[in-house]
């Protein structure tokens, strides 16, 4: 597995690549993560707002 996914990396297109993070960058989806069926665990960083992460 850490293969494949190393193989994809390298070989990802860098522009496509940075594009992509932007658009993550810019994606709020805490509207949605009350949809997702399963337990899931939500992992904010130290320099994020506490109320984000519930």
């Amino acid at each position: 597995m850490v293969e494949a996914l190393c193989h994809q990396l390298t070989h990802t297109d860098a522009e496509g690549y940075a594009a992509c993070c932007e658009a993550l960058a810019a994606a709020d989806l805490r509207g949605e993560v009350g949809q997702i069926p399963l337990p899931t665990l939500i992992i904010a960083g130290e320099s994020d707002p506490c109320h984000h992460g519930r």
